[in-house]
């Protein structure tokens, strides 16, 4: 399947939207908060079993409650920064190689596919809009990409989506289980922009694979910074986040694409559907 530029980013507000529409569930997460930054601290024993069922953590399934907006969602509110993170970690590691043009591409993403979706929650919660730290990234990536101005547009552009972040209710960034559902978004278009990148058993979308490996990588970072405070609140889930996360990330093992997938894409999904 090959996308065209227009398309790709079609498919990625539809799937920015779904994230947005499917779960909303999150109301009604019964917390206790630590006492480390986010994404760290965590609920009580029942609280994580609450929210495992209300998400379908469990069952590898998606939590949804009618009648709720889509920007009051934390969950599905976190994930989309989470995918901009995941974006700009993508786009690092090009930089890094010095391909630039790849980086570029990484860079638009968030601006161009997500932050329109996520600018109605960005008001309503009275974020700092960093609409325009990206258009400037954009822009130097473009015209300087090895300017260290550009590396300091770049950590503007991180920090502005991190003040986004803590617009979530402290107690649901303290919880671990809460995390873990961003997780399982992120994971989720991880394992849809992997299946897009193959054609006929070969890498055919360099971009998407990218783009997974991107998302999986921060999902792996939100997880590292919760797993001592997840053991100890529910190793069963922890268990299977920490397996999960460990056969999922060697399937990505650089930034340029294997010669072969390492996983077809039903095996990469059904290691997500695990958790």
């Amino acid at each position: 399947m090959h996308l065209s530029s227009d398309e790709h980013a079609l498919m990625i507000n539809r799937r920015a939207i779904s994230l947005f529409l499917a779960v909303a569930t999150t109301a009604s997460l019964t917390v206790a908060c630590g006492n480390s930054p986010f994404p760290s601290g965590g609920g009580g024993d029942g609280a994580a079993k609450d929210d495992r069922a209300h998400h379908g953590l469990g069952e590898g399934g998606e939590g949804g409650e009618g009648g709720r907006s889509s920007h009051e969602d934390p969950v599905s509110y976190a994930a989309v920064l989470g995918l901009m993170k995941g974006h700009l970690l993508a786009a690092d590691e090009l930089m890094e190689l010095k391909d630039y043009p790849a980086a570029e591409q990484h860079i638009g993403h968030p601006v161009e596919e997500l932050y329109g979706d996520l600018e109605p929650a960005l008001i309503e919660k009275n974020v700092p809009p960093f609409k325009q730290q990206l258009n400037t990234l954009v822009d130097l990536i473009q015209s300087a990409p090895t300017s260290p101005q550009t590396r300091v547009a770049f950590v503007d552009a991180q920090q502005g989506i991190d003040r986004a972040f803590e617009a979530i209710p402290e107690l649901k960034r303290h919880d671990p289980v809460f995390v873990v559902a961003v997780i399982r978004e992120l994971l989720d278009t991880a394992g849809s922009e992997y299946a897009a990148a193959i054609t006929n058993g070969r890498f055919t979308e360099t971009v998407e694979y990218q783009d997974s490996r991107g998302f999986v990588r921060y999902a792996k970072q939100l997880y590292q910074q919760i797993a001592s405070e997840l053991q100890t609140r529910d190793p069963e889930l922890n268990a299977k986040v920490k397996n999960a996360l460990e056969a999922l990330l060697p399937v990505w093992p650089a930034p340029i694409p294997p010669a072969h997938p390492l996983k077809t894409p039903a095996q990469v999904q059904a290691l997500i559907q695990s958790i």
